[in-house]
């Protein structure tokens, strides 16, 4: 009964994603970074690409849908049903690996099929989602491969963290992870030294094999040893004496054009053309260069926007009802039930994370640790530049899984939880702590904008 009731969610959150992408916002175009994959994935088929301004894989795996059924808005919204499906899948299958088919893994099936973000997000081409698949397969096979070792199980580990890398390169602090939990399985004599030393040099082998010819195509281009050129500007834009202390992303969501005129002109002292995306290796040294004496230089103020980076990562989203707002010119009031449905169920999953280990003593079993673990080296390279709330996507799904534990528990014993919650003084101050997070967000992005 409970696998029938998986699947049947499953497959009407997929329904949910085609009529979403289809029919009700069918019109939309691609928006943010959604243009430039498009472009790269083009170029890609047509053997035009020259160096990789942002990471290839999103353009890489959106390439097949466009040499087999051309290039349109009809193309790229399959690309979305299919990525934000295959995320979907993703999470339930972490939701089995953890639970079994019990009534934990139907509530999990629930709150991802209906998560507002996933669902929107269906109709365009983004790296957030593609990563986040990425990613929690990889957890999904290196739970099954703690559990009982397997070679196959590990390759294929090792395959998604190589796509994830490819795609946003911040996700190689996840491989390290791993790394870690490995050492940690020769420690408790879960695996001998020997084969975590052969499986270390394989995943290393495979990530290598992804990204090096990828780093080898850029160089040939006179662009360097990197996977994407737009590390560096992401870095200068968010560590410079005119960034934004709390929005430190502000300036790389605007075009140059669109900064006030000291801000261009500082700018483009680095970048004369006033286009980052073709940027000289040189002037990319350069951006990185004045970056780095800034940080040295302003030690103190640097924690403090790493510290603000830190708050606003864990922000709820509503970025793509600002999308739906925008295509549509509607008024804000007019999208606010989406708004706050969309920031809502970001909420509300943390606010039930934060609760499971309240009500439950080990409330994902012995996998809290590892997840707690992949979910901060997740966010550790956005702290270096943006962390704006939209890249904690990637996290959301191991946040998903105790979040399904917390609210099982909590329809099953009500009053019970309530009691439990209510009586601990500790969660009171992380519940203060997550509102209070999310009112300066909402005064830095909302008011201030």
């Amino acid at each position: 009964m409970m696998k029938k009731s998986v699947i049947l969610i499953t497959l009407c959150g997929i329904v949910l994603r085609f009529v979403v992408s289809f029919g009700i916002l069918g019109s939309c175009p691609l928006v943010g970074d959604g243009p430039t994959y498009s472009q790269q994935a083009q170029q890609l088929v047509d053997g035009t690409l020259g160096f990789t301004y942002f990471p290839p894989g999103t353009a890489i795996c959106l390439a097949p849908f466009y040499a087999l059924f051309g290039v349109s808005g009809t193309v790229d919204h399959l690309f979305g049903v299919v990525v934000s499906s295959c995320l979907l899948a993703s999470i339930v299958w972490l939701c089995i690996v953890v639970f079994g088919w019990d009534k934990r893994t139907v509530v999990g099936t629930c709150l991802a099929a209906l998560i507002p973000h996933d669902i929107m997000e269906a109709t365009q081409v983004s790296s957030l989602p593609l990563v986040a698949f990425f990613l929690t397969m990889a957890t999904c096979l290196a739970v099954n491969v703690w559990k009982q070792w397997s070679w196959t199980l590990w390759l294929f580990c090792s395959a998604f963290l190589a796509a994830a890398v490819i795609t946003r390169p911040a996700s190689v602090s996840i491989v390290v992870v791993l790394a870690a939990v490995g050492l940690l399985m020769v420690f408790r004599k879960r695996m001998p030294l020997t084969r975590y030393i052969a499986a270390a040099a394989a995943t290393a082998i495979v990530v290598a094999v992804t990204v090096v010819p990828w780093c080898m195509h850029n160089q040939a281009r006179a662009q360097g040893w990197t996977i994407a050129t737009n590390t560096e500007w992401n870095f200068f834009l968010a560590n410079n004496p005119l960034t934004p202390d709390y929005k430190t992303g502000h300036f790389g969501q605007r075009g140059i054009p669109e900064l006030d005129s000291a801000t261009q002109a500082y700018l483009l002292r680095f970048v004369p053309s006033g286009d980052p995306s073709n940027c000289t290796y040189a002037e990319r040294v350069t951006m990185k260069d004045e970056a780095v004496r800034y940080i040295l230089a302003e030690p103190l103020r640097t924690l403090y926007r790493v510290s603000n980076r830190a708050r606003s990562y864990w922000g709820v989203d509503y970025n793509m009802t600002r999308m739906v707002q925008d295509d549509y010119s509607l008024p804000t009031a007019s999208v606010l039930t989406i708004m706050l449905s969309e920031a809502g169920m970001v909420f509300l999953l943390l606010v039930l994370a934060i609760s499971a280990p309240f009500l439950i003593r080990r409330p994902i079993g012995e996998f809290g640790v590892f997840f707690s673990l992949i979910v901060v080296a997740g966010m550790l390279p956005y702290l270096a530049a943006f962390a704006q709330p939209r890249f904690h996507t990637p996290a959301i799904p191991l946040v998903l899984v105790p979040a399904a534990a917390a609210l099982t528990f909590m329809v099953d014993q009500p009053r019970f939880a309530w009691h439990t919650l209510r009586s601990r003084p500790l969660w009171w101050a992380l519940m203060a702590a997550l509102i209070a997070l999310q009112l300066e967000l909402t005064y830095h992005h909302v008011v201030l904008k």
